[in-house]
């Protein structure tokens, strides 16, 4: 892949939870957006537990904003640096 298609993707979601991170990967599909779950693949290659490794989703760069909407409509952090809640 070269690094124009890949700059052609936004970050949309990071975490370390592999359940949440397919939860939402699979809520954006239904949604109609590409998405991209990394991370699902490294606990296996490097012997740690699925828990160890980050999740991330990524999504085209024109169908960002919809996903996050959609992730912050779940209730679930964007990114831990950006909590939904305000109370966080």
């Amino acid at each position: 892949m070269d690094t124009n298609e890949q700059s052609e993707f936004s970050l949309v979601y990071r975490g370390f939870d592999p359940t949440e991170a397919g939860m939402l990967a699979r809520l954006l599909e239904a949604e109609g957006i590409i998405c991209r779950h990394l991370g699902t693949h490294h606990p296996a290659f490097i012997g740690v537990g699925e828990l160890g490794c980050e999740q991330r989703l990524e999504v085209p760069f024109e169908s960002a904003e919809r996903a996050r909407e959609l992730i912050d409509a779940a209730h679930l952090p964007v990114d831990p640096e950006r909590p939904t809640d305000p109370d966080v």
